[in-house]
């Protein structure tokens, strides 16, 4: 996680980003590397995609992103009752907004998904419709500035 938290800072130093709309994600590892990552800096990304995710890493999470989470129902890598099934209610229960897909298929991301997943990264947390039945997560004010990420070296 310090190799990543290096680079975003180092992306960060360089580039003019909107905090409103960062995001992280990924795929299998990906997704557990991209939700543990996303946890842990709720405070700046304000949304998580994690397609079929297999665990969370530990560590102390900070702000309330959006999560964005699918999963294969025949996923032999990492078995669907094991992983997201147990993930997701955590989130939810811990207060997170998920938006929680499963899918026929295995271990993959199919079109419809990575396209329902791009128009949620565009919808507003307060036009997403799948949310409406939950109490909203703690606000988080926006930053004027990014915040540095978890565990990043101090810049000179």
């Amino acid at each position: 996680m310090t190799r990543i938290d290096r680079a975003l800072q180092q992306v960060f130093d360089r580039v003019v980003i909107d905090p409103a709309h960062l995001a992280v994600g990924g795929f299998s590892d990906g997704a557990s590397y991209g939700l543990s990552l996303g946890l842990v800096n709720g405070d700046l990304f304000s949304q998580v995609l994690a397609f079929s995710p297999g665990f969370v890493a530990p560590g102390d999470r900070h702000g309330a992103p959006r999560l964005f989470i699918s999963h294969g129902i025949d996923d032999r890598v990492l078995p669907i009752d094991a992983c997201s099934r147990v993930l997701v209610p955590r989130l939810r229960r811990a207060g997170y907004t998920v938006r929680y897909r499963e899918f026929e298929g295995g271990h993959l991301v199919p079109a419809g998904i990575a396209a329902e997943a791009a128009a949620w990264l565009r919808t507003p947390a307060s036009d997403d419709p799948k949310t409406s039945d939950k109490a909203p997560p703690p606000h988080t004010p926006p930053r004027t500035t990014l915040p540095r990420p978890r565990g990043a070296p101090p810049t000179t």
